[in-house]
Order: structure tokens, then C-alpha cells, then sequence
């Protein structure tokens, strides 16, 4: 048997509270939302167990499941690929579909392998507006911020992206991205890095960041500074988007798109920016 901590935290205090949970040295964790809340899970092992609640009953309410052993394999049996704007996110373990755009993930320790609404928003968007801009001739270079197990860097690079540069300040995720880039044979477009934002030099035509509101807002100028084409924020629920778009103008919003209470969303400086989807 094994010891799942469950933490529920208000959505502000979300990235405080994985923070501290990376910061102990858990770096494997799944993120729920659940009647307004989130709800991080991880398991936790006898040795990590007292520093863990002695850091987080102070600030939030510290519950624990037991489960049978070794859960993080048990998940496996109910992964199934995932399509999104024509490319399919497909577990690892699985035999891949014959025909399409195929994106192979396997999260290992960071976990992330691309069902989670928000990815699958961000991964439509980002495949939408690079065929785009490839359909009009262009070779888009993509920067994915915060990228985890490199799934939306590596959707760029398979729909023909140029260059990608897919950074996150977790040593545990640049190393499961780095291999799931190597599995999916995009090395040669992807480099995955644990640069800060305020260090990556150039500009790119289009920017991801699927992070949580609070940390899209810190970070609003940092990514706007980057970007020369389009924009996309995720990681924040519906009833964030107001304060979010806020954090963004005088950028204008392209689209919205929200699934499952969750939300994404497309910004330009530029109004006039291309709206027809891909191949129009």
C-alpha cells in the first residue's frame, strides 16, 4: 500500500503550493479541479512524509488516501491517445494510430501526458496557428514556457515549426522532455532548456505558456517581450480569463477556448493578425 498526499488549495495559491511541494523535492504530481479548487496529488514516500505536512498544514488542509502499491503504474491501464486539432497524443505504451500526426508521451516523473484540458487546448491552439503560418510560407520559430514533459513544444515541431525552444526551470521535466523529444525524433528542431524566460534571448512567433493564472500574470510583460506574433496563455480556469486578459492589454484576444472548466487563450498585438483556421 501506498500514502497519496491530497492538498486542495484556492486556485491563487496553486503554483505557492507546488512551489513548496517541488521545493521538499516531490516532483511527480497530478492537478485536479474540483469544486473550485485545486486539488494536487502525489504519493509520498515514509522519508519525505514529516517535512511534507510539517510545510503545508500551516498554509492548507493536508489529507491522505491509501492506494495500492506503486499507482503511478496503475494509471496507466485507463491512458487512451487524444486528439486534438488532428494530432494525436498518444501514451507511451500504446501501439500508435497508422495514419496522422502522431505525438508520443511518456511523463514520467513529471507527469503531464496531455490530457489534461488545458493541454489539450493549449496543443490545439499552437497546431492551429503554426500550420498557419507554414500554410502562408513562414518558418515559425516556438518558444513553450514552463514546457513540463514537452508535449506542445513537441506538437510544433511535427506540424512544422523551425525552431523550437521548450524551457522549464524543473530539472525532473527538462529531463522527461528531453527524452520524450528524442522519442519522437525531433531533436534536430526541439532544444529543451532550464533557461528563465528573462534569459532566452530573441523573439518568436509564437509563445505558449501553460502555467496558472497567478504566475501568467507575473509574467505577462516577460512573455509579451518574447513574442512577435501570437500569443497563448493557459493553465487558468474560466472565471480567471478577466483578470488574466487584464494582465495582457492593450493585447487584443483571438480566441477563447475553455473545456471542463478550464480555459486558453490566443493574444496579438496586432488586431489584424490571421484568424482562419489552418489552410484557409
Amino acid at each position: 500500500m501506498a500514502q497519496v498526499l491530497v492538498l486542495r488549495v484556492p486556485p491563487d495559491d496553486a503554483d505557492a503550493a507546488t512551489g513548496v511541494l517541488w521545493g521538499i523535492g516531490i516532483n511527480a504530481l497530478e492537478e485536479r479541479l474540483v469544486d473550485g479548487t485545486i486539488e494536487l496529488r502525489t504519493v509520498v514516500g515514509d522519508a519525505q512524509l514529516p517535512g511534507t505536512v510539517e510545510a503545508l498544514s500551516a498554509r492548507w488542509s493536508v489529507a491522505f488516501e491509501t492506494v495500492d502499491a506503486e499507482p503511478a503504474e496503475t494509471w496507466k491501464a485507463f491512458a487512451a491517445p487524444v486528439d486534438v486539432d488532428g494530432v494525436v497524443l498518444n501514451p507511451a505504451w500504446l501501439t500508435p494510430p497508422d495514419e496522422g500526426v502522431v505525438v508520443s508521451i511518456d511523463p514520467g516523473a513529471a507527469f503531464g501526458l496531455g490530457d489534461h484540458p488545458t493541454t489539450r487546448l493549449s496543443a490545439g491552439l499552437v497546431a492551429r496557428r503554426t500550420r498557419s503560418l507554414v500554410a502562408g510560407g513562414a518558418r515559425p520559430r516556438v518558444l513553450d514556457v514552463g514546457c513540463g514533459t514537452g508535449v506542445l513544444a513537441i506538437v510544433a515541431a511535427m506540424v512544422g515549426a523551425s525552431d523550437v525552444v521548450a524551457t522549464d526551470i524543473s530539472s525532473a521535466a527538462v529531463e522527461v522532455a528531453e527524452s520524450n523529444v528524442m522519442a519522437n525524433r525531433v531533436d534536430d528542431v526541439v532544444a529543451v532548456v532550464d533557461t528563465p524566460l528573462g534569459s532566452i534571448e530573441g523573439a518568436f512567433d509564437i509563445v505558449v505558456a501553460n502555467i496558472l493564472a497567478p504566475t501568467l500574470i507575473e509574467m505577462a510583460d516577460d512573455l509579451r517581450g518574447r513574442c512577435c506574433g501570437t500569443l497563448i496563455v493557459s493553465g487558468l480556469l474560466e472565471e480567471q480569463m478577466t483578470r488574466v486578459e487584464a494582465a495582457y492589454q492593450p493585447w487584443v484576444v483571438v480566441e477563447r477556448r475553455v473545456l471542463d472548466g478550464w480555459a486558453a487563450l490566443e493574444l496579438s498585438a496586432d488586431e489584424r493578425v490571421d484568424r482562419r483556421p489552418s489552410g484557409q
